[in-house]
């Protein structure tokens, strides 16, 4: 599989998406969060660091959190069920309704938050802002950037 692996590599770094033949998980009703996620690393291997899952889809879909080892920035990889054996992995190039997010509740009136909106549905307080530091999005209320680390301006 070493050298099918590089092929996908290669796809994958030239147009953003590839195809994956996993017959290993696809056999399987609920494929095992492990081998899923092993077989994204073994494919972005060398591109992106896989670090871990941001959330899953209604339809099977599962988006990673990686970084791009080439520019350090962070990037989302959204893997899709196409198939008996086959699924789409792609470099997401904007978090929208179609990428599954994590869920989470508002800092300012604890409602259930789902979706990639800036805003809460129910109070209008601001979920995301821009670290000082990368100007990458930063939830509101975290201490520190998932990016790079610098630390965040909070309330008392």
């Amino acid at each position: 599989m070493a050298r099918d692996s590089r092929e996908l590599q290669r796809i994958l770094k030239a147009s953003g998406k590839t195809t994956l033949n996993l017959p290993a998980i696809a056999g399987r009703e609920t494929p095992q969060d492990e081998d899923q996620l092993a077989a994204v690393r073994e494919v972005a291997e060398g591109q992106f660091d896989v670090l871990g899952e941001m959330g899953r889809g209604k339809k099977g879909s599962v988006v990673y959190l990686a970084r791009d080892l080439s520019t350090q920035r962070l990037v989302a990889l959204k893997l899709s069920h196409e198939g008996r054996e086959d699924y789409t992995l792609e470099v997401v190039q904007q978090l929208d309704g179609t990428v599954p997010a994590l869920e989470g509740a508002c800092s300012r009136c604890g409602k259930p938050q789902e979706g990639w909106g800036r805003y809460c549905w129910n109070c209008g307080e601001q979920r995301l802002h821009r670290c000082p530091q990368c100007a990458l999005p930063v939830l509101t209320g975290d201490r520190f950037c998932a990016s790079c680390g610098a630390p965040q301006e909070t309330e008392a």
